[in-house]
């Protein structure tokens, strides 16, 4: 790993694995989950901004990597698997991943089937996100078995980045229980309770004792979880901005940090939902609007505050 003070070079490739759930949810059908990786580069490659867009009119921007750079010489790694929020996709986390890899990390970021804003959305993708669990430990366990990978990876430290709906998902993996009620209310009308029973069926039991360390950043659908029942407790940091009204943190966050014995809380003064999001260009910004009400600059400063709390916890919870 890099040492501390000392960032290096960060690269950057796509992996494609194996994930049975996926069917359901994917437009196509696909049992797969699409991921890109950001890893430690060998000195000297040149690094050019991380845009999300076609060619010549780039919505957004995060991170700075070299594509299909040669890999820094060294031992294993510690891997950081990162789930999107709702309608996000992987690229969107790349000031995160990309400070994460300079220091040593490898890190997948997955578009989860159906719900990522980088592919076509499902009804059932956005429908069936508990499902999501199982896309990060299809990705593990792609990774672990990948030629490259797989000899980049150290098994053993495995931590995990969940923003927003992500952040639940994390959730799940550490091994909070579901509210089976809540999740059947608020299914809909015209589901009945053993229609969302089946769905949830296919979830397998939801945790991945691989995971070792847990991040959330802005995390939100609480009332799907009970957080009354004793579970172990992993390793957890909660970031999340005090000025956040779309996923209010007494109600998320900070209920999170008062049930978890051991979760340690970072509010952020003055930040909202969105300053976790990629920083927008003038096409981003004339486009989406609503999503780029934020300055440049405020982004960019929760990203650098985000970014040294979590790669210091990580530092301390897989080393």
């Amino acid at each position: 790993m890099a040492a501390p003070g000392s960032p290096g070079r960060v690269g950057q490739t796509w992996r494609v694995f194996p994930d049975a759930s996926a069917a359901s949810r994917d437009y196509l059908g696909r049992a797969q989950v699409r991921a890109v990786v950001w890893y430690p580069a060998t000195a000297g490659v040149v690094e050019k901004p991380i845009t999300i867009g076609p060619p010549g009119a780039e919505t957004f921007s995060s991170g700075v990597a070299a594509p299909e750079a040669a890999w820094a010489k060294g031992g294993k790694h510690p891997l950081i698997v990162m789930s999107h929020g709702s309608g996000g996709t992987a690229l969107q986390y790349g000031w995160l991943g990309s400070a994460l890899a300079k220091r040593g990390y490898v890190v997948i970021a997955i578009d989860h089937p159906g719900a990522s804003g980088g592919e076509r959305a499902t009804d059932v993708g956005a429908r069936d996100w508990f499902l999501r669990p199982n896309d990060i430990t299809a990705a593990i366990s792609g990774a672990l078995a990948d030629p490259i990978l797989g000899k980049q990876v150290d098994s053993k430290r495995i931590g995990l980045v969940g923003y927003s709906l992500g952040g639940a998902t994390a959730l799940q993996l550490a091994g909070v229980r579901l509210n089976l009620s809540a999740l059947a209310a608020g299914a809909g009308p015209d589901a009945s309770y053993s229609d969302v029973m089946g769905r949830i069926r296919q979830m397998g039991s939801g945790g991945d004792g691989r995971i070792a360390a847990y991040a959330l950043i802005a995390p939100a659908v609480l009332p799907a979880f009970d957080l009354t029942a004793d579970f172990p407790s992993p390793p957890m940091l909660v970031v999340a901005g005090d000025a956040d009204v779309t996923v209010k943190p007494e109600d998320n966050a900070a209920r999170i940090a008062s049930s978890i014995e051991g979760v340690q809380l970072q509010l952020l003064p003055g930040v909202a939902h969105n300053d976790f999001l990629q920083v927008c260009t003038a096409a981003g910004r004339a486009r989406y609007a609503d999503l780029c009400k934020e300055p440049d600059a405020q982004r960019e400063a929760t990203h650098a505050k985000a970014a040294t709390l979590i790669v210091d916890f990580f530092e301390g919870a897989l080393n």
